[in-house]
């Protein structure tokens, strides 16, 4: 009898003990992420894409990424009037016509060793997970967000982290579930889910260079912050979008 109730007092307190698991406040930029990458491929014009030059393929992305964008309800940190989505869709967009993407290599250099370190971990972790379902992944995935949140970064590198932390477990969630594609050619799941995570993180580099939005906006987690925080994100979701895309038409399309 002793026993039992040592066995439910221990059990009670495990209970007590147990923290819920950590949710990104950043989760909406992979959820849209996703969102616009199925609505560009679903809308491409695949049968013209041979006949099609760098810049043209460039050009219809951005211009179809802009069309989903109003699908984004207004008020979300995606979709706010305060942004100049066009300048920031030709930013994006220029790094890849004028440097073919090496630019977009290149940004990682320009973060700080943490969010490196951070990034490095999200991308051990993705790698060869295909059998294992999304609740798994995803929650080896919170523990690496809540020791971010926890961290002593400043606010805006968290937010920038975990923008880009947000992009590859979706974009893996997205490619990985794509039994078709993974039967086909599993490595390249893998270069796909990688373009999305470049395209996050020179994007949340170029928008963290870009220059404040005016205001300041309520993002999920933390309540107010200055619209240089919401550039880089905004900039994280158009980068790894567009990277992730061009990468689709390369490698499937072409």
């Amino acid at each position: 009898m002793r026993s039992s109730l040592c066995v439910m007092l221990k059990q009670k307190e495990n209970i007590l003990n147990d923290e819920p698991e950590f949710v990104n406040p950043m989760n909406f930029v992979g959820q849209y992420h996703n969102a616009g990458l199925d609505y560009i491929l679903k809308k491409y014009p695949y049968y013209a894409c041979n006949n099609k030059s760098y810049q043209d393929t460039i050009k219809q992305i951005s211009t179809l990424l802009n069309d989903f964008r109003t699908t984004i309800p207004q008020g979300s940190p995606l979709n706010n009037s305060a942004i100049d989505y066009k300048t920031i869709g030709e930013n994006i967009s220029k790094k890849f016509i004028d440097n073919k993407g090496d630019e977009l290599k290149s940004a990682e250099s320009k973060l700080s060793e943490k969010q490196r370190s951070y990034i490095d971990q999200l991308r051990k972790l993705l790698k060869d997970q295909n059998g294992d379902d999304s609740v798994a992944v995803f929650a080896k995935v919170s523990r690496l967000e809540k020791e971010i949140w926890k961290s002593n970064m400043t606010d805006d590198d968290k937010y920038r982290t975990l923008s880009v932390i947000a992009v590859g477990k979706y974009s893996w969630k997205y490619w990985a579930n794509d039994k078709e594609l993974n039967a086909k050619n599993a490595s390249l799941v893998d270069t796909l889910i990688e373009a999305d995570i470049i395209g996050g993180i020179a994007g949340a580099v170029i928008g963290c260079f870009a220059g404040a939005v005016e205001g300041t906006f309520v993002m999920p987690g933390a309540g107010s912050v200055t619209g240089c925080i919401l550039q880089g994100v905004v900039d994280a979701f158009e980068g790894a979008v567009v990277s992730s895309v061009v990468t689709a038409i390369i490698y499937l399309l072409l």
